[in-house]
């Protein structure tokens, strides 16, 4: 059995190598397909190409590591993506083609920390981990990513960068250049919190903005993912059996982005 598993590994190693090219033209090779699998989001080919790389044991370009922490994200091994993402922001600087990906890919490791959270628990965390300092804390590294001193502004960045990123387009392999689904952004007006979504599902993109008086509501938003329609929505912070946000199906993700706007819905509050 142990030889028949060997066995198999080695031929799943073998069949992401074309034999017939020079190693660093092999290697380019394979960046192209690491790319394209991640476009696809096919993160377990997009594994199986990395390690593909590493096999030939040369020198990786630089935006390896760059894909090989977020293909380690989405695969939930969140240590190894976090080792691999600092040694991408440590290679190449600010200077790197996914520089500000990278620092928003570790600020959410930072912040979620390893682990599952069942629906059942969600707003027992979200008040757990709401306290003043874990929010203080939060908050100011986020203004150091986005060199403000102003914590709404900073939270509204991190809040549009997560949903530019995962917008919701309700297919299970995304197809470049084409727009589909929903995108959303937010924005802080008065004290008032807005809400901006295009909707590019009927081919013909449409705009709706909406505005919210936050004062007097939960700020301790419900959600839920479901993998069959591709989906994690986020509930009205008003009425907790309305949609009001949705992005593709990523758990880490939309428990980052219901982190970030409950923070947001209670400083807004606090003024």
């Amino acid at each position: 059995m142990i030889k028949l598993g060997v066995f198999f590994l080695l031929f799943c190693s073998a069949s992401a190598f074309s034999a017939n090219l020079p190693v660093e033209h092999e290697a380019m090779r394979l960046m192209l397909a690491v790319e394209s699998s991640v476009e696809s989001a096919d993160w377990d080919k997009a594994s199986q190409q990395l390690n593909a790389l590493e096999v030939l044991k040369i020198a990786p370009a630089e935006d390896y590591f760059y894909f090989n922490g977020l293909v380690n994200f989405k695969l939930k091994h969140l240590s190894v993506a976090e080792d691999s993402l600092e040694s991408y922001i440590v290679t190449v600087g600010q200077k790197g083609k996914y520089y500000v990906e990278a620092l928003n890919l570790i600020t959410l490791l930072e912040a979620r920390g390893e682990g599952e959270v069942s629906p059942e628990t969600q707003k027992m965390e979200s008040s757990s981990a709401l306290s003043s300092d874990e929010r203080t804390g939060y908050i100011k590294s986020l203004q150091a990513l986005y060199l403000t001193d102003d914590p709404v502004k900073a939270l509204v960045m991190q809040i549009n960068s997560l949903l530019s990123v995962h917008a919701y387009t309700g297919l299970r392999v995304k197809k470049p250049n084409v727009r589909t689904g929903l995108v959303y952004s937010v924005s802080v007006n008065s004290g008032q919190l807005g809400l901006q979504e295009k909707n590019y599902e009927t081919g013909f993109p449409t705009l709706t903005a909406t505005k919210l008086d936050v004062h007097g509501l939960d700020p301790f938003l419900r959600y839920e993912c479901e993998k069959q329609k591709i989906t994690c929505t986020i509930y009205h912070p008003a009425d907790p059996h309305l949609v009001w946000i949705m992005i593709e199906n990523d758990d880490l993700v939309v428990r980052e982005l219901v982190e970030a706007l409950t923070k947001l819905i209670q400083y807004l509050q606090l003024n």
